[in-house]
C-alpha cells in the first residue's frame, strides 16, 4: 500500500511539473527523506474543500471569520487508513508510524522534541513574515486558471489589498526586502558553522526552511534579483541547503 499525497499543481494536468506551494514542499521533502512509497494526486484550490468533504476530514485551521480553512498538504496512508493534514502534523505522523532506524527520522531527538520544533516553526515564520508580499504574486502566476480564480480573491480578502499591490516598490520595497534579509541573517545564527540546525543531523526544521527557499527560487525565478540575493546571503548557505538536500536524494520536485 502507498500513501496518497495531495498537492497543488502548476502547469497542465495530469503532468504538473511542480507545486508552487511552500507548505506542500515540506511534506514532499519529508516523504522523500523517509523513503516512503507515495503517489501524488494534484488538486486545484477550489477542489480542496470538496476533497475534505469526500474524505470526511475536518479542517485544522480557520479563516478570520471562523469558517473552516481547507488547506494542503494532506496525506492518506492506505496502510493504516489515517488521513492527516498540516505539514507539521503529517511529519509527526510519519515519524510515529514509520520509525527509525528502518526509516530516516524527521525529528532525530524523538517525540520529546515535537514541541521544540513547533516553537521553531513560530520563530521561523516570524522571521520570514515580510517574504509573503514578494512571493504570493509569483505563486499566483504559476497556478492554473482554476486555482487562480480561487487564490486571488482569497488572498486579497486575507491581506486587505489587491494582489497587484502586494509587492512593495521603490524605497518601500527596498526597506521590506531588508527585513527579509534580516530574517535570514537571524536564522543563519541558528546554524552556526553547522550544515543543519541540529549540527550534522538533518531534521524537519531544515526541510521547512528549504521549502521556503525553494519557493523563492521557483515562483520568482532563478534569474530574479530576489533569488540572486538569497542564494548569496550568509555565505551562500541557503542555496547550499537546497543542494545538500538534493544530494541526499530529496529532490522536492520528485513526484
Amino acid at each position: 500500500m502507498t500513501i496518497t499525497f495531495y498537492d497543488i499543481p502548476s502547469g497542465p494536468l495530469p503532468n504538473a511539473p511542480f507545486s508552487p506551494s511552500s507548505n506542500t514542499w515540506k511534506t514532499r521533502y519529508a516523504l522523500n527523506h523517509k523513503g516512503i512509497e507515495y503517489t501524488t494526486t494534484w488538486i486545484e484550490y477550489p477542489d480542496i474543500a470538496p476533497l475534505y468533504a469526500k474524505l470526511g476530514v475536518r479542517a485544522v485551521f480557520q479563516n478570520a471569520d471562523g469558517t473552516p480553512l481547507h488547506t494542503l498538504p494532506l496525506v492518506h496512508d492506505h496502510a493504516t487508513g489515517a488521513i492527516v493534514s498540516d505539514s507539521h502534523a503529517i511529519a509527526e505522523y510519519l515519524d510515529n508510524t514509520y520509525r527509525a532506524p528502518e526509516y530516516a527520522p524527521l525529528f532525530p531527538l524523538g517525540q520529546p522534541s515535537y514541541g521544540l520544533h513547533r516553537a521553531f516553526h513560530d520563530a521561523f515564520e516570524a522571521h520570514i513574515n515580510s517574504l509573503w508580499q514578494f512571493c504570493l504574486p509569483g505563486q499566483y502566476a504559476a497556478l492554473n486558471p482554476a486555482s487562480q480564480a480561487f487564490f486571488k480573491p482569497s488572498k486579497e480578502n486575507m491581506f486587505g489589498k489587491k494582489l497587484e499591490d502586494f509587492a512593495p516598490r521603490g524605497e518601500e520595497g527596498a526597506r521590506e526586502w531588508e527585513k527579509v534579509k534580516a530574517g535570514f541573517d537571524a536564522m543563519d545564527k541558528w546554524y552556526g558553522d553547522n550544515p543543519f540546525v541540529l549540527g550534522d543531523q538533518l531534521s524537519f526544521a531544515d526541510m521547512e526552511i528549504a521549502a521556503f527557499v525553494l519557493w523563492i527560487q521557483t515562483v520568482l525565478g532563478v534569474e530574479s534579483r530576489e533569488w540572486k540575493d538569497v542564494s548569496t546571503w550568509n555565505g551562500g548557505r541557503w542555496a547550499q541547503l537546497l543542494d545538500g538536500l538534493q544530494k541526499r536524494g530529496m529532490e522536492a520536485l520528485k513526484v
